[in-house]
């Protein structure tokens, strides 16, 4: 048993000698680490449990999942080799062993197994001499494959000249016929030469031919240019008799002439003394225009620079008064829970009163909202007060602080009653004992303008029993006296009923007042 374990070590001792990859040497521990356990299990020692990651060196670990993995395996083969050398130690036995190149020695002292030891190494010559054979194989094998590769080389290498030949053929051929092509093009370009050379004579005799047929007729036709000319300067000599003759007789009237206009000059010197006479006095009097058209035109750059600040007077008086446009409409549209008003734009409600004009809608306080309508046939509300009281005096408010902090504006307030056609169209009933209307001014419509209403006021008389027709200004008259009463109502003279009509269907929405608030301002909705 001893003699198998020595022989174990001195073997996987010069394992690891001859170990030069990470390969190998991973190889080389997983088989030691077997051949350990082996030995432990021969020498019926304790198998070792042991957490390997607690013993392993951090800087060895870090230097990567391969080494990692060949640590490990040390590590067991450490522990197990620990193992081992106790056992030696407690049996009292000493082990020496090592290597050299090709050649191994152990040397075993014990009195019992030291021929055993000689016979055992004996063995691992034989395995180191298998293990050269083995080379020596491995070896001519390489050579063979060496030579193989290098009488390929050779194979490729005279391919190559072979190819190399071929193309230096294709290129002479290639050649040739450059050289041939070039030959038959310097012979074309012989023969075009030649032929332009013939074309060119033909040309220059045609070119002498045509100068010599110009020539000729040139010199036709500079003898009948002399002809002509030869009878042109007899005429001409004709009629310069004939002119000398007519200057003679023009000289003497010329003459005549400047006698006469030697009179005519004295005349008009004359005349042109007077005119001047004249000129000075209208000159005297264009002088007084002048200065007058002068003071004129002072006054009228002092009257312009007053219409300029007149005007820049009126422009920052528009934009003001557009910015407090904006700043009414901006308040009274600020909602609030007791009326609705919305701005109306566009052609004002009464003819020439131009100015900002608001709808208004009251309403009832915020818990249950109500909006101001009547029940079928009737012109008056029972609960007016208890009902829309606080909404009245809240727009009466309101209107007095926006015309006060604007500039004490004035303003009107126009009602409108409607009515629409219900079923009981022909009812007849009598009016209301607390508000009894025989006759209310009303204004009227504009002919021209169905949308609008005039300033002039109609008296509109009321029936007692009313009926539906009457209905309308009924309810414009019942809001106007409820909007004037006491102790928080408008001034009566500010309250005005406009001539209302009946609506030609059946909805219950007409059976109410339109309320319009106008406030008296210059509006400018460019």
């Amino acid at each position: 048993m001893l003699r198998f374990i020595l022989i174990n070590m001195f073997i996987f001792t010069h394992f690891m000698a001859g170990a030069q990859s990470l390969k190998q040497k991973q190889k080389y521990f997983e088989g030691q680490y077997r051949a350990y356990g082996e030995i432990i299990s021969i020498l019926k020692l304790d198998t070792i449990f042991v957490d390997e990651t607690l013993y392993l060196d951090e800087d060895k670990l870090n230097k990567g999942r391969k080494n990692k993995k060949i640590y490990e395996v040390k590590y067991k083969i450490n522990k197990l080799r620990d193992k081992i050398t106790e056992y030696f130690k407690e049996k009292k036995i000493f082990v020496r062993g090592s290597s050299s190149a090709g050649t191994s020695s152990v040397e075993v002292v014990s009195k019992k197994e030291r021929e055993r030891a000689k016979i055992d190494s004996f063995e691992v010559v034989k395995i180191n001499n298998e293990r050269e054979r083995e080379k020596n194989d491995s070896l001519e094998m390489i050579i063979k494959i060496n030579e193989g590769r290098e009488r390929a080389k050779i194979d490729s290498f005279e391919m190559m000249i072979k190819i190399n030949e071929g193309h230096e053929r294709a290129k002479i051929d290639s050649f040739e016929v450059v050289i041939k092509i070039n030959e038959g093009r310097e012979r074309a370009k012989i023969d075009s030469l030649e032929m332009v050379i013939k074309i060119n004579e033909g040309h220059e005799r045609a070119k002498i031919d045509s100068l010599e047929m110009v020539i000729s007729t040139l010199i036709t036709k500079k003898d009948r240019k002399l002809r002509e000319c030869n009878e042109k300067m007899e005429v001409v000599k004709n009629e310069y008799n004939d002119v000398e003759i007519e200057r003679d007789s023009l000289i003497v009237k010329v003459r005549h002439h400047n006698e006469e206009c030697k009179k005519i000059h004295k005349k008009q010197a004359r005349l042109l003394e007077s005119t001047l006479e004249k000129c000075k006095e209208e000159k005297v009097k264009f002088n007084k225009e002048i200065n007058y058209y002068r003071y004129v035109s002072n006054e009228c750059k002092e009257e312009k620079a007053k219409f300029k600040r007149e005007r820049d007077y009126c422009e920052q008086q528009q934009k003001e008064t557009q910015i407090g446009h904006k700043k009414i409409i901006q308040e009274l549209e600020t909602y609030n829970h007791y009326y609705d008003a919305k701005y109306q734009a566009g052609e004002p409600l009464i003819t020439d009163k131009k100015g900002l004009y608001f709808k208004i809608e009251l309403k009832t306080p915020p818990i249950i909202v109500e909006k101001l309508q009547f029940n079928i046939e009737k012109y008056t509300i029972s609960e007016f007060d208890k009902k829309f009281r606080k909404s009245v005096t809240k727009f009466k408010q309101d209107v007095e602080d926006i015309t006060s902090e604007n500039g004490n504006l004035d303003y009107e307030i126009f009602i409108q009653g409607k009515a629409d056609a219900d079923i009981g169209t022909q009812f007849e009933k009598p009016q209301v004992e607390n508000y009894m209307f025989n006759s209310i001014y009303v204004l009227r419509r504009n002919q021209s303008n169905n949308n609008q209403f005039t300033f002039n006021k109609k008296l509109f008389l009321l029936n007692n029993p009313y009926r539906n027709n009457d209905l309308p200004n009924l309810r414009g008259a019942f809001i106007k006296k409820v909007l004037n009463s006491p102790p928080n109502g408008f001034p009566k003279s500010k309250l005005h009923v406009l001539n209302g009509d009946v609506v030609d269907e059946i909805n219950p929405t007409e059976r109410s007042v339109t309320i319009y608030l106008y406030i008296d301002t210059v509006i400018n909705d460019n």
